[in-house]
């Protein structure tokens, strides 16, 4: 994902994002791709090119002229650092343009995408989520394969990306996309003042998944039988509970043959999640907050939530309520199982297999995913993405500063890289997320499905729906 240029546009996405949550991940924008009629963020730079200059050895010879179309599904031209890393880039090569065509809403953009490829007129390169929208897109050879363009260009090197970020876009060992952040699910963002208010010590790096709930239950107040403010929100991210106590969705996420959430382990999660909601009442229920407009961002910085796990989109998405905080940011600790997993979002940059200018178009993937953009993305002063490119991630990102942005403890999402873990990717799971797990999962925050019998139900329905199971 990436930075949205307006308040409006900021808060589209969000509460889009929240819909979606309960189906993968809150960045990872579920949509569904079954009704397109073909079955089946801050700007970045150059890998390897740190002083802005452009390599020209990747794949083949950059022309002198021509118009780039750049499609992504949100307001890419809005982005922090946009305007400056156009200027850079078209100032390293007279005679490019680069044109935005933005569709800012999931099925519309796979829709508009797959009708360009069928009439010949694809954009040159493409924005592509991680989570379902890609694994779609590449099974549908909409992605060009990049691996010759990384092997022939001296200026690129996939060891300076985080491995399981740029594994994601990898497929039998062919690379399809370039990633663009790194954004594991793996933070809590403390409302310090709400500690104080408590007495509560904050949370350390070394604290325990029980202490996260006694905190939780501890940071709760009720008036009578309602509760005024939540100690602990998950934020949607119920995979993340799952993940804690050992389960899995699947047996290979590269190479599903087997749906795993009637396992032992992760009925367990799921029941623990659904317990913050229900039982506890530590929880605000996210199908509750979704009908209501409001978003688990919301809740937090107007000092309704002490503990909320987000990804750190929530803080570039809306900077200037994050600032009105005292505001602290501390990994998740290890679940039950002993051993931390994190859900993850993220977006990669590709070049289209329709694409009259392959080569051009992979230059400007460098410039994005690299130095130059993430240069003039900071310049801007406004809180970044964490980069999947390491070197902009320790030379820009953990450089960077701002007013009551959680400085100390954001290199949390770059060591919590390690521990991500993707959805499936398969074509079909998007179907299934959409039309099945997350109409679901909102049942069960409501009371109306039971945990058990609902999670052994999705793996025997679900199982014979993965593509290697079709006949």
């Amino acid at each position: 994902m990436a930075e949205h240029g307006s308040k409006e546009t900021r808060r589209q996405f969000l509460k889009l994002a929240l819909t979606v949550s309960a189906s993968g991940l809150l960045a990872a924008c579920g949509f569904n791709y079954s009704k397109t009629g073909n079955k089946g963020s801050a700007s970045r730079g150059a890998p390897g090119t740190p002083s802005g200059k452009s390599s020209k050895s990747g794949g083949g010879k950059t022309s002198s002229s021509g118009t780039l179309v750049v499609a992504s599904f949100y307001p890419l031209n809005q982005t922090s650092g946009w305007k400056g890393l156009i200027k850079t880039f078209e100032d390293d090569h007279p005679g490019l343009k680069i044109q935005t065509q933005v569709t800012s809403n999931g099925p519309d953009y796979v829709a508009k995408v797959l009708a360009q490829k069928a009439s010949n007129t694809m954009p040159d390169v493409l924005g592509v989520e991680n989570q379902t929208m890609f694994p779609y897109f590449q099974s549908k050879g909409v992605l060009l394969d990049l691996t010759s363009y990384l092997k022939k260009d001296q200026s690129f090197d996939r060891k300076e990306f985080y491995p399981k970020i740029i594994g994601r876009y990898t497929v039998d060992d062919r690379v399809y996309g370039v990633p663009y952040d790194c954004q594991p699910v793996c933070g809590v963002f403390l409302n310090k003042k709400l500690f104080e208010d408590a007495g509560a010590d904050l949370p350390t790096g070394d604290w325990t998944w029980d202490q996260m709930i006694a905190l939780g239950k501890k940071l709760t107040k009720r008036q009578g039988n309602r509760t005024v403010q939540y100690g602990l929100d998950p934020g949607g991210n119920w995979l993340n509970w799952i993940f804690a106590y050992g389960g899995r969705q699947v047996d290979d996420v590269d190479h599903p043959t087997k749906v795993l959430l009637g396992s032992p382990e992760a009925i367990r999660g799921m029941q623990a999640y659904i317990d913050l909601i229900l039982r506890d009442r530590v929880a605000p229920s996210q199908a509750g907050l979704s009908n209501s407009g409001l978003t688990s961002a919301d809740l937090f910085t107007t000092g309704k939530v002490a503990m909320s796990v987000e990804g750190y989109w929530n803080l570039v998405f809306e900077p200037d309520k994050f600032t009105n905080l005292d505001l602290g940011y501390v990994m998740l600790p290890p679940g039950p199982a002993g051993k931390r997993v994190f859900q993850t979002g993220g977006t990669c940059y590709s070049v289209s297999t329709g694409s009259n200018q392959k080569d051009n178009a992979f230059e400007f993937v460098k410039y994005f995913m690299g130095m130059p953009g993430w240069k003039a993305a900071a310049a801007t002063d406004q809180p970044i993405y964490p980069p999947a490119y390491i070197p902009a991630y320790k030379q820009v990102f953990m450089k960077q500063k701002g007013p009551n942005w959680p400085v100390e403890n954001k290199d949390i999402n770059g060591e919590a890289a390690q521990y991500a873990l993707f959805q499936p990717r398969d074509p079909q799971w998007n179907e299934i997320n959409t039309k099945y797990i997350t109409p679901d999962e909102n049942l069960m925050e409501q009371g109306k499905k039971p945990v058990a019998a609902t999670l052994k139900e999705w793996s025997r329905k679900f199982t014979p729906m993965l593509t290697a199971n079709q006949k």
